[in-house]
């Protein structure tokens, strides 16, 4: 499977060659995700893997493309996303388009602060075309995940992506625009009260029985 992922993404990667960047690449999924990244990340040199990057998911709400009345243009509108996004990154970032309204970005040299500002300027970006330049008036709302990577950790890239997969759910759960790290969101997790459960939570046999027992 992977090499049959390796094999169908590895021509679409070498448009995020240095050449060309900022191009857009398409994926099915985070699994294609983390190949066109690795790969592209082999095209620098060893020493870039010792400098801090960040892998940020961004989720765009309030665009409805499946709908018959406004499909169309939605589609358009998110097509505009794409770009006014890329015209937001550096020279060198790469900007991977997933789902439907999804995109995932490497942000090579830049730790979890910079990437915050860099995935702040992408929301004013949007703000001022859509809003402002254009007048859109059906509101578009732009979620973020951010994973720094660490190279003392050893964590790679599929491990940052999995990881926004799941705090991308917290980001979108706070809504208006929210820009959630990694640090954040293990936060938020362990602030979770014992007795709630949730989704993935580890359940102490010995506080069910005390509970049930009051």
């Amino acid at each position: 499977m992977a090499g049959q992922i390796k094999e169908s993404v590895s021509k679409k990667v070498v448009l995020v060659a240095l050449e060309q960047p900022r191009q857009v690449v398409h994926c099915h999924g985070p699994e294609e995700v983390a190949v066109t990244f690795g790969i592209a990340l082999a095209n620098y040199p060893p020493s870039v893997m010792r400098l801090p990057f960040c892998v940020v998911l961004l989720d765009v709400s309030g665009l409805d493309t499946e709908s018959e009345e406004t499909g169309r243009r939605s589609r358009r509108a998110l097509n505009r996303v794409t770009s006014v996004i890329r015209g937001a990154l550096r020279d060198g970032d790469i900007i991977v388009r997933y789902g439907q309204k999804r995109f995932a970005l490497l942000l090579l040299g830049a730790d979890e602060q910079a990437s915050g500002k860099i995935c702040q300027r992408i929301k004013e970006a949007i703000h001022r075309y859509f809003f402002i330049d254009i007048r859109w008036r059906s509101p578009i709302t732009l979620e973020f995940a951010l994973t720094e990577h660490d190279p003392e950790s050893g964590n790679d890239i599929s491990e940052l992506i999995f990881s926004n997969e799941k705090n991308i759910r917290l980001a979108k759960s706070l809504g208006d625009g929210a820009i959630v790290t990694r640090s954040e969101a293990q936060e938020a997790f362990l602030s979770h009260r014992s007795f709630v459960f949730h989704l993935g939570d580890w359940l102490d046999s010995e506080l069910l029985t005390e509970n049930i027992d009051d």
